[in-house]
């Protein structure tokens, strides 16, 4: 015998690992070479070992090609090696059956592609010792996509389950049933619209019958808005619009839409002659017993009553100060449902908390600044609140948009388009946006209910009658040459420098050491830039030794400490950049002084409003210090209070409180000179006779008395 023949007779083990199980055959070299091109194609040869290693999602997507393969190499070994390795992926698929489905894709099916790749993603799942990438398939938005596909909805679960077989053969017995229960959801009622709840995507419409056209294009007309986002283009920022259409139709016969939204469809639907049955498992956690430990004034009661006509739904307009979080409380105790309270920072996640406990009884869970404690009442950050939505979306019955003016931003809105809310309020004193995209807070949160005045809330005692002086100050030399260099530049950002050069202009500190030396109440001041407000601090301490400075960088405790010293009087003026101007718990203040600020109204009214919370006495006095011949007297016509509150409605309500003021000097000396404690009684005392004097003001007058606020329905 040659040697080459001797070679090729002589026996060599050839080992396979299969899911930690090691197959072996003694064999020949020609074998060798035939086995190993056959388990090439779902085997890898590791050196160390010197074996071949099944991989393991290669081995299950092609489990009757590797089957064929190890059952003739290693017999029933190979078989019982692979029943073993299929078995454990069944494990793993049956644990995740429900609302999602595992997935191993091995067919080459387009349309079974397209709908991975929009209602899957990769997960890595540990099976036979090794991590397999699977796709978990979203069973919610499959069903959904097959409807926009043009399966009927009784027959939505076997059309998904022939893509299904065609994609992974291994889809399991188990799995198609979980499909299928799933697939009640769309299952429809022979003589009416049933409306149930789809998960986290929102509830769905199904109808017996296809939905006439008119009726779908009054859903296009009601449920869609034009939503603004900011695009930079050659000219600078532009607002490009996308048609936002928040009810889908999916087919005539299927209709999606967010949670808050299924009061409105279903009155829609009924309005089209068509019977309705909401079969939405709406949460129903119990609440502790809620105690209403404070009263409202009239105009809280009726805008809470305004919105109780509207369907627990709805915007209520109020101006900064106007005491909206009560309106809130009230509702929640009117509701006794589980609710949710979005605000926009953790400062006043924790105010609101505080107010829950006292004016409720009741502790409030917390979801902002790191904590993510749950409670039938709960209150969060936006960011937080996106961040835990899956977790939570089915929590609250109920949802409160404090500042509301917020929630169309592109990651808040998501919140509204998918908690498993029955009710929602939005509250705002300025619902309106620079960016136009109010309209999606009232197709959501309900359109305005109730608004009330600036001047109504004066003559009631509960905002102070308001006094705007603008103070133009020159430009220095070097900033003026500065300034009109700037002007002349081809920068594209020129815009922005020219903002900073006026904003910041020298002269400013001058008069705003004059108006601290001259004014004799507690000032807030507000600067745009921190360079202007380290600037400021300088310059007021000229004049006032007790002033404090709040940035971004100042610490939360450091923060509360001077919060606390200026509502004492221990400190007289507090500094403040942008940090102040919303969603932080300040002390009330005598005089604003407006250093520099954007062009925006909404700015201007959160920095109007801390000075705005009425005392005996009390003129709430604005400032506002602009460089003369700039940009600054542009951005200041921009921001005007007067936007928002027209100058006679202010000119009014001054002239009315001044006159009533006149005429209870000894009440207001009396509160002045009252220690806390007493002042707590006599300001009630003493707001009882302004408002009588008010009213009689106004009558002499001829202005506006207390007339009611009308309710505005949708």
């Amino acid at each position: 015998m040659t040697p080459s023949a001797d070679a090729a007779l002589r026996r060599v083990m050839f080992r396979v690992k299969v899911g930690g199980r090691v197959l072996s055959r003694a064999c020949t070299w020609d074998e060798v070479r035939s086995f190993k091109e056959e388990v090439k194609a779902f085997c890898a040869w590791d050196a160390n070992e010197k074996l071949w290693v099944a991989r393991v999602g290669y081995v299950l997507k092609s489990a009757e090609r590797a089957s064929e393969v190890l059952r003739r190499i290693f017999g029933s070994e190979g078989e019982a090696a692979l029943r073993d390795l299929i078995a454990r992926d069944r494990e793993a698929r049956d644990e995740f059956s429900g609302e999602y489905l595992l997935l191993l894709p091995s067919g080459d099916c387009p349309l079974c592609h397209r709908l991975l790749k929009r209602c899957s993603e990769k997960v890595a799942i540990k099976v036979g010792g090794e991590e397999v990438t699977y796709y978990r398939l979203d069973v919610n938005a499959a069903l959904e996509t097959v409807l926009e596909w043009g399966a009927e909805p009784e027959f939505a679960a076997e059309a998904l389950l022939e893509l299904l077989a065609q994609l992974d053969p291994l889809l399991t017995q188990r799995q198609a049933e979980a499909l299928r229960e799933r697939a009640e959801l769309l299952r429809p009622e022979p003589d009416r619209v049933v409306i149930r709840g789809l998960g986290a995507r929102g509830s769905l419409a199904v109808a017996p019958k296809p939905i006439d056209e008119g009726t779908l294009a009054a859903l296009e007309s009601r449920f869609s808005v034009d939503y603004y986002r900011q695009v930079r283009g050659a000219e600078g920022v532009e607002l490009v619009p996308t048609r936002l259409r928040l009810v889908r139709v999916l087919s005539r016969r299927a209709l999606k839409a967010p949670y808050l939204l299924v009061p409105a469809l279903e009155e829609l639907l009924r309005a089209s002659g068509l019977e309705v049955s909401v079969a939405v498992d709406w949460p129903r956690a119990p609440l502790p017993p809620l105690e209403s430990r404070f009263s409202l004034y009239s105009f809280q009661e009726e805008a809470l009553e305004a919105w109780v006509r509207a369907g627990f739904r709805g915007t209520v307009v109020m101006p900064t100060g106007a005491g909206k979080t009560f309106v809130a409380l009230a509702a929640i105790s009117r509701l006794r449902v589980p609710t949710l309270i979005c605000v926009t920072t953790v400062e006043l996640a924790r105010q609101w908390a505080r107010r829950v406990q006292e004016g409720l009884g009741v502790r409030a869970g917390v979801i902002a600044g790191g904590e993510r404690r749950v409670e039938p009442i709960t209150v969060a950050t936006y960011a937080s609140a996106v961040r835990a939505l899956p977790s939570i979306y089915d929590k609250f019955a109920f949802v409160v948009f404090d500042e509301g003016h917020h929630l169309p931003a592109e990651t808040f809105k998501e919140i509204a388009l998918h908690v498993k809310a029955r009710y929602a309020m939005v509250l705002s004193a300025t619902p309106e946006r620079a960016d136009r995209n109010e309209a999606l807070i009232y197709a959501v949160g309900g359109p305005p209910v109730y608004r009330t005045s600036y001047y109504e809330l004066v003559l009631r005692g509960l905002l102070a009658p308001l006094q705007v002086e603008v103070v133009p100050v020159p430009l220095g030399d070097e900033e003026a040459a500065e300034y009109e260099r700037a002007s002349e530049s081809p920068d594209p950002n020129r815009t922005a420098q020219l903002i900073k050069i006026a904003s910041c202009a020298k002269s400013k500190l001058e008069a705003l050491r004059r108006i601290v030396a001259e004014e004799r109440g507690r000032v807030m001041v507000f600067c745009q830039f921190v360079e202007q407000a380290l600037e400021a601090y300088e310059a007021v301490r000229e004049v006032e030794p007790r002033a404090v400075l709040i940035t971004g960088e100042t610490a939360k405790g450091e923060r509360a400490r001077a919060f606390e010293a200026f509502r004492r009087g221990a400190v007289r003026v507090l500094v403040a950049t942008t940090v102040l101007d919303e969603g932080v718990d300040v002390p009330d203040a005598d005089v604003a002084v407006i250093l520099s600020g954007t062009g925006q109204v909404r700015q201007m009214i959160q920095r109007v409003g801390r000075v705005l919370r009425w005392t005996p006495g009390k003129v709430a006095k604005v400032y506002e210090v602009i460089a003369a011949g700039t940009i600054e007297e542009a951005l200041s016509r921009s921001r005007s209070i007067f936007r928002a509150i027209s100058r006679g409605e202010v000119e009014s309500a001054l002239e009315v409180a001044l006159a009533a003021y006149g005429r209870m000097a000894e009440v207001i000396e009396r509160y002045r000179a009252a220690g806390p404690a007493e002042r707590d009684r006599l300001l009630e005392e003493a707001r009882a006779l302004y408002v009588r004097l008010a009213r009689e003001a106004a009558s002499s007058r001829a202005l506006p008395g207390l007339s009611k606020p009308e309710p505005r329905t949708p």
